[in-house]
């Protein structure tokens, strides 16, 4: 999956007894600030692909558990991705934001123009988003708990990024579809969103979510992987063996007169070893997910286990 996608937005996830998710290596988990006090608590991650580099982007400090988010820069912009669980009862997760957004100290941003886009689960029903079949679900308690939120996108002039009326939940019990996920973004950045719909042959089993794919087009850097000298496979002996034999055959090495003759020699010594280098040195392509400390005696012990 993390070569088909560059991040992934997680929410009410699975959390072992080690206080971790579910992630292989090709993933890198942004877990809530003070994930490690309360592991439990934690409802909102942000996976980011290790083909990104990390040099592009960084997490962002929010001290609730249903919040994470990170910055990406690059040199014609800052794009902040926030991922949000909005719990049924409450809005503190939009309180938190509304205070991030308003803190002077998160405006040191590396480079403008700053972009945002919020998402995640919201757990609101409005007609703004909702079709009109969930009309029964628009009750005043339901619309009195997502006005923060309606005055959150009116403030900061976001735009849906997700169309209207597309399902994204399934009840378990009655079966009925409804949009309680949404995406949000300037309108500034909307152009920039090529696709943002929903995936059902991508709906997890036993969960009652489908899960929102988007395309935007913000052009990564990725981590390029080039072949380099393997030193480790080198046949050492022959190595030597080749280099004093191309070293003896280099003129005037023992005596060194003037400082052309120096740089010459300097010269051929160069030639010499990158020669023995590209003739006993095999070329490897180095892996991403390389274990750096993984050895070939480690190998050997564990296949005689």
């Amino acid at each position: 999956m993390a070569d088909d996608y560059d991040f992934a937005m997680l929410q009410e996830l699975y959390i072992n007894f080690l206080g971790h998710t579910r992630a292989n290596s090709k993933w890198i988990p942004v877990y809530p600030t003070d994930h490690l006090q309360n592991p439990n608590a934690t409802c909102s991650i942000i996976l980011v692909s290790t083909h990104i580099s990390t040099n592009m982007w960084m997490p962002i400090t929010f001290k609730s558990p249903d919040l994470t988010g990170i910055q990406l820069h690059r040199e014609f912009r800052t794009l902040c991705i926030l991922n949000i669980y909005n719990d049924c009862n409450h809005n503190d997760m939009l309180t938190a934001v509304a205070c991030h957004f308003h803190d002077p100290e998160n405006r040191g941003y590396l480079t403008a123009p700053l972009h945002h886009i919020i998402l995640g689960d919201f757990n609101c029903h409005t007609a703004l988003w909702d079709e009109e079949c969930n009309a029964h679900l628009f009750t005043h308690e339901r619309l009195t708990l997502a006005q923060p939120l309606l005055n959150l996108i009116s403030s900061y002039n976001w735009k849906m990024a997700l169309p209207k009326d597309i399902p994204m939940l399934k009840s378990f019990v009655m079966k009925n579809l409804t949009q309680v996920n949404n995406v949000f973004c300037l309108e500034g950045l909307l152009d920039s969103f090529i696709s943002c719909n929903t995936s059902p042959k991508h709906h997890p089993p036993k969960t009652d979510h489908m899960p929102i794919i988007s395309t935007i087009d913000i052009t990564p850097i990725t981590n390029d992987s080039h072949p380099c000298p393997d030193y480790c496979s080198t046949n050492w002996p022959a190595f030597l063996e080749t280099l004093k034999a191309k070293l003896t055959a280099i003129p005037g090495l023992e005596e060194l007169q003037t400082e052309d003759h120096f740089y010459q020699v300097l010269e051929h010594l160069n030639g010499a070893i990158q020669g023995v280098i590209a003739q006993h040195v095999p070329m490897s392509k180095l892996c991403l997910y390389l274990r750096c400390w993984w050895s070939k005696e480690l190998a050997q012990a564990k296949l005689r286990k």
